[in-house]
């Protein structure tokens, strides 16, 4: 930009005359300017912080008076620019924190904006962007961020690190992604597959777990792998899609093989509760039960 404090009023009677060596005049041809230098520093990795908040301040004052020429803010949206916990990345893969990633962070990989101020740092002034930041497709709040969670899904091997907080809103965000995708990403249904559930009977993988409803049975918590309840609250029951979705047993009536198979040490009177609830529902052991010499099949 021409330094008007130097050069005074006066510069503007010379347009023509610094068009002809090369000035740029129309806020169009800027804009393919800065296009270009910018694809350049982002090729060279030479893009700095001050660059950075200088290019997203001009957006922010621009979007009061008109909207950045398409060629530019398409080229904002697409190349790799944000440096982030995993690497350099395109705004819509990229997410600003806040408080609501806290509960998140335990259990998946997850591509923060860098706001240190280390080399590809962009500091705390980062924050002040988030409007320029969302327009241009990066992920600021919790709730919009479900793809990330479950492609970047990571959960540590102590469960006990994960609060229950944590897994109400990795429940959530299993509800969320599912609303829109058919099938889960790459590498889901084995990340998922771990014992993070707390029941009754200690942590346990989705599916050796039951999520208990005394109105469907008469069973008692201690009878089998029953999600702990008290632990996670009564919030766990809106999340029964989420379960299923991830292979826990949400209707008791199901979870026949899961009982059976903790059946072993239940004093008499658990016993005698449990073989009537599978008297009830009809349960026939299958082979693997039918070799073990500790259970005992009435006629």
């Amino acid at each position: 930009m021409i330094d008007y404090g130097f050069y005074g009023s006066e510069i503007n009677s010379y347009k023509e005359e610094l068009k002809k060596i090369g000035l740029i005049m129309r806020f169009d041809e800027a804009s393919k300017a800065i296009t270009q230098i910018f694809k350049e520093m982002v090729s060279n990795s030479s893009l700095k912080k001050a660059s950075v908040l200088a290019l997203l301040g001009s957006y922010q004052q621009l979007r009061t008076h008109c909207s950045l020429p398409a060629e530019l803010f398409n080229c904002l949206c697409s190349e790799k620019w944000l440096h982030t916990s995993l690497g350099f990345r395109s705004p819509s893969e990229a997410i600003l924190f806040d408080a609501t990633w806290q509960t998140l962070s335990p259990i998946a990989n997850l591509p923060f904006i860098d706001d240190s101020d280390s080399c590809h740092g962009l500091g705390q002034e980062i924050y002040g962007y988030k409007d320029e930041l969302n327009k241009l497709g990066v992920t600021v709040e919790a709730k919009n961020g479900a793809r990330f969670v479950i492609s970047g899904l990571s959960i540590p091997s102590d469960p006990t690190i994960m609060s229950e907080a944590t897994v109400m809103s990795l429940l959530s965000c299993i509800q969320s992604y599912f609303e829109c995708a058919a099938s889960p990403p790459k590498g889901f249904q084995e990340k998922i597959s771990m014992k993070w559930l707390k029941t009754s009977m200690g942590y346990q993988c989705p599916d050796e777990c039951i999520l208990f409803y005394s109105k469907q049975s008469s069973l008692c918590m201690e009878d089998g792998p029953f999600i702990d309840e008290a632990f996670y609250g009564s919030e766990l029951l809106s999340f029964k899609d989420s379960l299923a979705t991830i292979g826990v047993t949400v209707d008791v009536n199901f979870g026949q093989d899961l009982v059976a198979r903790h059946l072993r040490h239940k004093v008499r009177t658990t016993i005698s509760r449990i073989y009537m609830y599978l008297m009830k529902c009809n349960w026939k052991p299958n082979d693997k039960d039918k070799n073990s010499n500790w259970i005992w099949i009435p006629n």
